[in-house]
């Protein structure tokens, strides 16, 4: 595996697991609706997976990041009353770096 490879794996298994630790976290401490900890959870694990195993796909990949992207915005209008849009271009930063690594994996 080229080195872009690891590169993708442990920035997309990073980030999925802290997306996957918000979440729970969340959820417990109840600050957030309960389908979007659920989603934000499962986004995580999807992006992590993706970039470890040969057969997920870049649409697990994808669909992974979407989950993320949506659920971080519902909480950012549930908690603040509005979306960051700072913290979703640096997740949308993110989320390009980490699929053109995936591609060229």
């Amino acid at each position: 595996m080229p080195a872009a490879g690891y590169l993708a794996a442990a920035i997309g298994v990073i980030y999925g697991l802290l997306h996957f630790s918000v979440g729970l976290i969340q959820l417990k401490a109840r600050q957030i609706e309960l389908w979007s900890s659920i989603i934000l959870m499962a986004g995580g694990v999807l992006t992590a997976l993706a970039v470890i195993s040969s057969g997920a796909g870049l649409y697990v990949l994808l669909g992974g990041l979407i989950l993320i992207h949506l659920s971080t915005a519902a909480n950012g209008l549930k908690m603040y009353g509005k979306v960051s849009v700072k913290s979703q271009l640096i997740r949308l930063a993110v989320s390009i770096v980490l699929l053109i690594l995936y591609l060229y994996r």
